[in-house]
């Protein structure tokens, strides 16, 4: 069985929208859903290495964030030895 098992379904964050709102400039700032992960899965054997590729932006911060648990707002799954982590 794999050392370090993973599913992520999905990892999303607010940003701030863009979209103007012309006489409504006094109005609250509006937000929009970005979403960073989906449907990410893996596993890391031990003794195997693992690497993590992508362009530039593609991610890879945010997956390893999870991954160590900086970050717990995603929704999915962390397995250590077949333990939630």
């Amino acid at each position: 069985p794999p050392l370090l098992h993973w599913s992520i379904v999905s990892l999303e964050v607010k940003v701030p929208s863009h979209a103007s709102r012309g006489w409504r400039a006094w109005a609250a700032p509006r937000t929009a859903t970005k979403t960073l992960l989906k449907d990410i899965k893996g596993a890391a054997s031990r003794g195997h290495m693992v690497a993590v590729m992508g362009s530039s932006g593609a991610g890879k911060s945010c997956l390893l964030d999870c991954l160590s648990l900086r970050n717990r707002s995603f929704a999915g799954q962390v397995f250590v030895n077949g333990r939630p982590a």
